[in-house]
């Protein structure tokens, strides 16, 4: 699987703290202004903590890799930061592509492998 550099712990630690609470959102509307929020908050601190990376996502990964989840119970820190920069920058072009995500628990996942690898760094 293709990786990025892993990211700075500190950028991990402001990615963590802007995390939205998944779980919680998963009992919303997903189309309320909670979430709404919540999920712009999020793809703010991937922008303002430097956990982003420049990445020609659409050359490294076909829609089937970004949606699998199982990727992300694998991923090193380079591979997840990959593959959540490839899915913030697909909704940008796919509209909702992180509210399904989110719903389908792509997030949570992914959330907890990041809590996981930060122990490391």
């Amino acid at each position: 699987m293709f990786a990025l550099h892993a990211p700075s712990p500190a950028s991990v630690d402001e990615l963590l703290k802007a995390w939205p609470d998944t779980a919680a959102l998963g009992a919303l509307d997903l189309h309320s202004d909670a979430v709404f929020y919540a999920i712009g908050r999020f793809i703010d601190a991937i922008y303002s903590s430097g956990f982003f990376a420049a990445l020609d996502w659409q050359q490294v990964f076909t829609a089937t890799e970004l949606n699998d989840a199982s990727k992300l119970e694998r991923a090193d820190a380079g591979e997840l930061r990959a593959l959540l920069l490839a899915n913030i920058r697909l909704d940008r072009f796919c509209t909702g592509h992180l509210l399904r995500l989110l719903d389908e628990g792509y997030l949570e996942t992914a959330f907890g492998r990041l809590v996981e690898l930060r122990k490391t760094m």
